[in-house]
């Protein structure tokens, strides 16, 4: 019975990870349609410091903003989000970089807020 307990706490913990982020005063998020049919939201922090890059059945994860030559760079240790109006590309580890863009109107508004 405990096993079984655990088990219902890290499925609910994984699924919660995965979650995209919900719109709010801090956060916005935006959709975007990637090569090979992929699909992310990358939810921007009004202050422009971070993301949140959230990937279908994977791990919603933070990135803190970095310094770019243009455009906007977000990253830690094993992802890197760059972009520039409504084109980004994630990399993760040394994997094929997956390029995306969105039709959402917001993207290119936002895209400039990060810039500064």
């Amino acid at each position: 019975m405990r096993t079984s307990a655990i088990l219902s706490v890290s499925l609910a913990a994984a699924l919660l990870a995965a979650a995209p982020v919900q719109a709010s005063a801090d956060w916005q998020p935006v959709a975007y349609s990637c090569e090979g049919g992929e699909a992310l939201t990358v939810a921007f922090r009004a202050s422009g410091s971070a993301v949140q890059v959230s990937i279908p059945n994977r791990k919603t994860v933070k990135l803190n903003s970095r310094p770019a030559k243009s455009g906007f760079r977000y990253g830690d240790s094993r992802h890197e989000l760059r972009g520039e109006g409504e084109v980004v590309t994630l990399s993760i580890d040394s994997r094929t970089p997956l390029r995306c863009t969105s039709e959402d109107p917001a993207a290119a508004r936002l895209a400039a807020q990060a810039t500064r």
